[in-house]
C-alpha cells in the first residue's frame, strides 16, 4: 500500500495537517512513515485502545523514521498522552478492509474499536464533524455491496479513500458519530479495556456517554441510526445481538468481495498464479532432492511454511536429520 500512501501525501488535507492520527496496523505503515517524513505530529493508538502515543518528527532523527513507525519503534520513540487532555487532530486515518466508494461505508479490521476511539476523541473535542477521515485500500477492496442500512450509529464512514491508483472524495456522504454509543460496545470490550472502564466511570464524563443521538444526513433526513418506513414514519431496525450483527456485516462484506473479485477476473488470475507457483515449488523441490548439497548434508533445516513441504520430504527420504521451527 505504499502507492496508496503516496496518494495520501498528495491530499491538501494531509499537506495542511499538523497532527495526524494513524492506526498501528501494517496496512498503514507507509502512511505513518509519510507523516514523520513530512515533519508532522503522528498520533497512534496503543494496542487494545489503552490510550494514545505521540511521535514528534522533530525529536526523532530522520534516519530512525522507518524504525520509529514499527510496533517496537512506537514503544521506543513514542510518548504516551492522555486522551482527555487538550488535543486537536487535523486528519484521522482509519483502518478498513472494504469500503463502498459511493457512500463511504466501510468494514474495519479491529472489531469496532477504532469507531469507539473516534467517538471518544469527538467527545474530548480532539475531532470535529469537519475533521476529514481517510482510509487506504487496495483497488480490489472497493465494493458496492455495503448498504447504508448495515451501518449503525457508532460506525465511522470515510470522507476520502486512497488506493494505489486514485483518491476518492466522499465529503458529507454520511454523518459521523459525535459521541460514544456505550450500548453498542461489546460487554467483553468494556470489561477488558481499562481505559473504557475509567472513561465511563469518570465523574466528569459527558452525559452524552449513555446514548448516541440520531445522526442526521443531508436535508435533515436521519442517517444510519434511524430509517424511514411506509407512510413517512420513522422505523428503527430491530435491535440485534452484537455477535449476530457482526456475523451479518461479515456475510455482506464477504459476498460483496466475492462478486467484485469474480467480476474483475481477479479470482481467475489468482488461481492461475497459485497453480503456477505450486508448480515452481514442486520443481524446486525436485532439484533440491537431486542436489549434491543434500547428499553431502547430515542435518537439514527447513521451514514449516507450506512452501517448505517438498524440502522436508526430500530430507527425510534421503535419511537426513530434519530440523524445523
Amino acid at each position: 500500500l505504499e502507492a496508496a500512501a503516496r496518494q495520501v501525501e498528495q491530499l491538501p488535507e494531509f499537506r495542511s495537517a499538523g497532527w495526524v492520527r494513524v492506526h498501528t496496523h501494517w496496512r498503514e505503515l507507509a502512511v505513518r512513515l509519510a507523516v514523520l517524513r513530512a515533519g508532522k505530529m503522528l498520533v497512534v493508538p496503543q494496542p487494545g485502545l489503552r490510550g494514545l502515543v505521540l511521535l514528534n518528527a522533530s525529536r526523532i532523527d530522520p534516519s530512525d523514521y522507518a524504525a520509529a513507525v514499527t510496533e517496537a519503534g512506537i514503544e521506543k520513540f513514542g510518548e504516551v498522552i492522555d486522551m482527555k487532555k487538550p488535543l486537536k487532530l487535523d486528519l484521522f486515518v482509519i483502518g478498513s478492509v472494504l469500503a463502498n466508494p459511493a457512500t463511504g461505508c466501510r468494514i474495519g479490521p479491529f472489531g469496532g474499536l477504532e469507531d469507539f476511539e473516534y467517538g471518544l476523541l469527538r467527545e474530548t473535542g480532539a475531532l470535529g464533524e469537519a475533521t476529514p477521515v481517510a482510509t487506504v485500500l487496495f483497488d480490489l477492496e472497493l465494493v458496492g455491496g455495503i448498504p447504508a442500512e448495515h451501518i449503525e450509529c457508532h460506525d465511522v464512514p470515510v470522507d476520502i479513500i486512497c488506493t494505489p491508483t486514485r483518491a476518492i472524495r466522499l465529503r458529507g456522504a454520511l454523518p459521523k458519530p459525535a459521541v460514544v454509543n456505550w450500548e453498542r460496545l461489546p460487554h467483553r470490550d468494556l470489561g477488558s479495556i481499562e481505559l473504557l472502564q475509567r472513561w465511563r466511570a469518570a465523574p466528569d464524563a459527558p452525559a452524552t456517554h449513555e446514548a448516541a443521538a440520531p445522526r442526521s444526513g443531508k436535508g435533515g433526513r436521519s442517517g444510519a441510526a434511524q430509517r424511514v418506513g411506509k407512510g413517512g414514519e420513522s422505523a428503527k431496525p430491530p435491535a440485534r445481538d452484537d455477535a449476530e450483527s457482526r456475523v451479518a456485516s461479515v456475510a455482506v462484506a464477504t459476498q460483496a468481495l466475492a462478486q467484485t473479485l469474480e467480476a474483475s477476473g481477479a479470482l481467475q488470475r489468482f488461481r492461475a498464479s497459485w497453480e503456477a507457483g505450486a508448480s515452481e515449488i514442486e520443481a524446486a523441490g525436485m532439484r533440491f532432492e537431486a542436489s549434491p548439497e543434500l547428499r553431502r548434508a547430515t542435518t537439514v533445516r527447513a521451514p514449516m511454511h507450506p512452501s517448505g513441504f517438498r524440502a522436508r520430504l526430500a530430507a527425510l527420504r534421503a535419511g537426513k536429520l530434519l530440523l524445523v521451527r
